[in-house]
C-alpha cells in the first residue's frame, strides 16, 4: 500500500484547469474556491488563501522545471489533502528556475497537525521530481486516473 495513504491523504487531480488568473496570488484564490468545493466545505476557501499566502510570503514555492509546490496549514481543515493541478494558463511563479509554472502540487494540512505530514509529503515530493522521468509523466500524462497511479508510484514505499 502507498505510504501517501497510509497517512490518510486524500487527493485530487484536475488536469484541465481552466484558470482565469495567470497571476499567482489570485490563481491561489481559484485553487481555493475549486478545493473547497471538492473538499465539500464551502467556508475553507479564504482559510486556504491565507495558509498558501502565508507561506508563499516566506519564500516560493515554484520548485522549477514548471512545478510548484504551494502548501499551508489550514485552520478547520479536519484531514490532510494533496491536489494536483495543471494549468491552462502558466503562470509566473518566481520559480527557482524562472520558468513559468504549469503544474502544481498543492498540500493542505491540518493547522493542528504536529505530525509534521507536510514535511513529508513536501520531502517525498521534491525528491522524485528531482527525477527526470517523473517530470516527463508529469508533463504528458493526460488521464486523471494515470495521475492518480503516478502519484501514488511516487509515495510507494522501499521494497514494495
Amino acid at each position: 500500500m502507498s505510504e501517501l495513504y497510509e497517512m490518510g491523504v486524500e487527493t485530487f487531480v484536475n488536469l484541465n484547469f481552466e484558470n482565469s488568473s495567470t497571476e499567482k496570488v489570485n490563481l491561489i484564490k481559484e485553487i481555493a474556491q475549486d478545493l473547497s468545493k471538492k473538499m465539500k466545505v464551502q467556508d475553507l476557501a479564504d482559510s486556504i488563501i491565507t495558509a498558501v499566502n502565508e507561506r508563499e510570503r516566506l519564500s516560493t514555492t515554484g520548485f522549477g522545471n514548471g512545478i510548484a509546490i504551494p502548501h499551508g496549514k489550514v485552520n478547520g481543515l479536519k484531514e490532510p489533502y494533496l491536489a494536483f493541478y495543471n494549468f491552462a494558463n502558466p503562470i509566473d511563479w518566481e520559480a527557482l528556475d524562472d520558468e513559468k509554472v504549469v503544474n502544481a502540487f498543492v498540500i493542505l494540512v491540518p493547522d493542528n497537525d504536529s505530525s509534521d505530514i507536510h514535511l513529508r509529503l513536501i520531502s517525498t515530493l521534491a525528491y522524485n521530481l528531482m527525477d527526470e522521468t517523473y517530470q516527463t509523466k508529469i508533463s504528458t500524462i493526460r488521464n486523471e486516473d494515470e495521475m492518480k497511479q503516478l502519484i501514488k508510484e511516487m509515495f510507494k514505499k522501499e521494497g514494495e
